[in-house]
C-alpha cells in the first residue's frame, strides 16, 4: 500500500497552523489567569445602579406611604463627586456640616441628607438599601418626609464599593437654612468630618 507524500511546504503550513492556534489558546489561558490575580472588577453601569437603587428607595418610601423621590442630576453630580473621593480616600467619611451647609446654600435647596455604604465584594443596589433600612440612621434619612430629590453615587477601588446617596428638599420650609436634620448634627458634632465604621454601613 503507497503512502501518499505531503509536500513540504503543505507540512511546513500545518505546523505554523498549529503552533498559531497553541499560542493563541495559551495567551487567552494567561489572560485570564492574570485578570484573576490582579483583581479586576467586572464593568457596570452607573446609570442602570443608580436607577435599581432609587427604584428600592422608592419602594421602601411607598411601603411607608410617603411619595418617591426624583432623580436630580445635579444631586447626581455631588453625590457622584464624593463617591469617588472616598473611594479613592478608603475612607468611608461624610462630608462636614459646612460642606452640606454650603451645597444647600448654593443650590438653593432648603435641606439635605446623606447616607454612604461600604461594601467589600463590589457594588450591588439590594446590598445598599438593605444595610440602610436596618440602620436607624440611615432609614430615617431615606424616609424622610420633606426631600423630593435624590441624587446617588457609587465608585470602586479594587473590590470595594462605595456608595453615596443625598436626598435634598427644594421647598423652602420655615425652618432657616442652616437647619439640617438632626442626624446630622449627631453625625457632625462641631461640624467635622465624621468616618463611619465601615461594618456598621
Amino acid at each position: 500500500m503507497k503512502h501518499k507524500k505531503i509536500p513540504n511546504s503543505s507540512l511546513s503550513y500545518r505546523i505554523f497552523l498549529y503552533f498559531f492556534i497553541f499560542h493563541i489558546v495559551f495567551s487567552f489561558d494567561l489572560a485570564e489567569i492574570a485578570t484573576a490575580d490582579s483583581g479586576h472588577v467586572p464593568s457596570f453601569s452607573l446609570a442602570k445602579f443608580r436607577q435599581l437603587t432609587l427604584a428600592l428607595i422608592n419602594q421602601f418610601r411607598e411601603d411607608n406611604n410617603l411619595p418617591p423621590l426624583v432623580a436630580n442630576p445635579r444631586l447626581d453630580q455631588i453625590s457622584q463627586q464624593w463617591a469617588e473621593h472616598i473611594a479613592l480616600e478608603k475612607k468611608l467619611v461624610h462630608r462636614s456640616l459646612s460642606s452640606l451647609k454650603e451645597i444647600t446654600q448654593d443650590e438653593g435647596w432648603a435641606e439635605i441628607n446623606e447616607n454612604l455604604h461600604y461594601s467589600t465584594e463590589g457594588l450591588d443596589p439590594e446590598e445598599t438599601v438593605l444595610a440602610w433600612k436596618k440602620s436607624p440612621g440611615h432609614r430615617k434619612n431615606l424616609l424622610e418626609a420633606a426631600i423630593q430629590i435624590a441624587g446617588i453615587g457609587a465608585a470602586q477601588n479594587g473590590r470595594s464599593g462605595y456608595v453615596v446617596f443625598n436626598g435634598a428638599s427644594i421647598r423652602m420650609s420655615h425652618a432657616p437654612l442652616h437647619q439640617l436634620p438632626f442626624f446630622f448634627k449627631k453625625i457632625f458634632p462641631g461640624g467635622q468630618e465624621h468616618a463611619e465604621d465601615p461594618g456598621t454601613n
